[in-house]
């Protein structure tokens, strides 16, 4: 049965609503209103009795930062890409941050979602969303967080992504940026150009990965999750050596070819290209250019995502804008032997 106790506050009264049925676990509840007490009691109490009451105290009590905290707390850690929802979880936060699980509805998510694409990219804020709903679906399905709703951001329209970058490497900018760079940058833009490895790829290799005999090496623990091991060219081969000689400690202990941060590449990279006056080039084109050549030397998608470690193939195909003139050889150098 329920009871309802009253009790004096600063503010004024409270309601205690309690209920024990025998066989169920006890349901209490707070409120300001004795009416709204004495409704939620008649309705708990009869939803308990036909066995489908299910308590939002959780969600009423739970912000999206606590959520937001507890993922990072539990979650992050095993995932590779923690960085970046850590940055994104902020933001999240920042705004939205204070609501509870239980106010956090359609017209917020939309909301939060418009008030962003007036200061940064659709891919931006696709990015931000998903990490809100990947959330609360930790809360929901891990947790035993009920959502009366459900998950908000599936009632929302997700943002429409600009046209996928697709800058290659023209004329004369590779010579440009190998002419202006020093010996270590000049071997990284050349091995990122011809391997198509991300940095964080580049910066994990260590002397043991390479294996100079069969022209090959092994990538750990990747993006993906995997190892794999990749081609090696000979002028690969050449940019890896120079590396090693650049750091010979590697040769000794067990530490990575490259000692420098990712990021620190990224900036290195960067001001290359303001002294080499090229513009709209980031590091990550070269992985791009990489992966196009590949396909231009004739591999297919299997093969290339063989060495790209791309398991989406719709995700590969957004690398691959083949030069025109080069296919055109291609056709022509075909037709000749018909």
């Amino acid at each position: 049965m329920a009871s309802i106790r009253k009790s004096k506050t600063t503010k004024g009264y409270r309601f205690y609503v309690q209920i024990r049925l025998e066989g169920h676990p006890q349901q209490s509840k707070t409120f300001s209103n004795l009416n709204d007490a004495k409704q939620w009691s008649v309705v708990a109490e009869n939803e308990i009795r036909k066995g489908y009451f299910v308590s939002i105290d959780d969600a009423e009590k739970l912000t999206v930062a606590n959520i937001f905290d507890r993922y990072a707390e539990e979650v992050l850690p095993q995932q590779k890409s923690k960085r970046q929802s850590l940055s994104s979880s902020r933001i999240i936060k920042s705004h939205i941050g204070d609501y509870s699980l239980l106010k956090l509805s359609r017209s917020v998510c939309a909301s939060y979602r418009d008030k962003r694409l007036q200061t940064v990219s659709p891919s931006t804020v696709k990015k931000e969303i998903s990490l809100l709903s990947r959330v609360i679906n930790v809360a929901i399905k891990d947790w035993g967080i009920f959502l009366p709703h459900g998950n908000p951001i599936n009632l929302i329209r997700k943002p429409t992504e600009n046209k996928s970058r697709n800058r290659r490497l023209e004329n004369n900018e590779l010579d440009l940026l190998l002419s202006n760079s020093s010996d270590f940058m000049k071997n990284v833009i050349s091995l990122l150009s011809e391997t198509a490895i991300r940095r964080g790829e580049l910066c994990k290799i260590k002397l043991n990965d390479i294996n100079f005999k069969h022209q090959t090496l092994l990538l750990r623990d990747t993006k993906n999750g995997d190892d794999r091991e990749i081609p090696l060219t000979k002028k690969s081969i050449t940019s890896l050596t120079q590396l090693i000689n650049l750091n010979p400690n590697c040769k000794e202990e067990p530490i990575p070819v490259i000692t420098i941060k990712p990021d620190g590449i990224t900036r290195m990279f960067r001001n290359l290209c303001l002294k080499s006056n090229i513009e709209d080039l980031r590091l990550h084109d070269l992985r791009h250019e990489a992966t196009s050549k590949l396909f231009e030397h004739g591999l297919n998608i299997m093969e290339v995502s063989t060495i790209t470690g791309h398991k989406d193939l719709k995700m590969l195909k957004r690398y691959t804008h083949l030069k025109a003139r080069d296919l055109l050889q291609k056709i022509e150098a075909t037709n000749t032997l018909v």
